[in-house]
């Protein structure tokens, strides 16, 4: 995937009228305030990459730092009652479901011929999730630093002819 049609779809995705159209029709907003979806979606995006967010007051921060002007800013409590609507939740997993999908058709089209002789490749590692030490009894992990893991096992690596 080339850089150009990274920035091709990611406009894509980013566009003011699907946000708001998306937005419209999972009732997360019935009129525009100054929270809209399309300042919105960027700036949580933004402050979740970083990977230092640990409150909506860090949500709220980068919001207001990615606004042109001083008059544009938000207060906390408005931009705390629209993460709290019932429908933002729906409208995150709508535009998840729109990420996946528009970026996935994307990979689908681009697979190596060398790969076109297989309809599905499953493919499961090792991986383990740290749980509460308490759960070391029915959790243990392999590892003597975290006594206690959910594992999910190794197997192998299946391809469907």
């Amino acid at each position: 995937m080339t850089i150009i049609s990274l920035k091709k779809q990611f406009m894509q995705f980013f566009n003011a009228n699907i946000l708001q159209k998306t937005a419209k029709r999972t009732g997360f907003i019935q009129r525009n305030r100054s929270v809209l979806p399309e300042l919105l979606v960027p700036s949580l995006m933004s402050a979740l990459s970083i990977g230092n967010c640990h409150a909506i007051a860090d949500l709220h921060r980068q919001f207001n730092g990615m606004c042109l002007t001083e008059k544009d800013n938000v207060a906390y409590k408005p931009f705390h009652n629209q993460l709290r609507k019932e429908a933002f939740p729906h409208f995150m997993q709508q535009l998840v479901q729109l990420a996946i999908a528009q970026f996935a058709r994307q990979q689908c089209a681009q697979l190596p011929k060398k790969l076109s002789c297989f309809d599905d490749i499953l493919l499961q590692d090792g991986s383990s999730f740290h749980v509460h030490k308490a759960l070391a009894d029915v959790y243990p992990s392999r590892f003597k630093r975290n006594p206690a893991a959910d594992r999910v096992p190794y197997d192998h690596v299946t391809a469907y002819l």
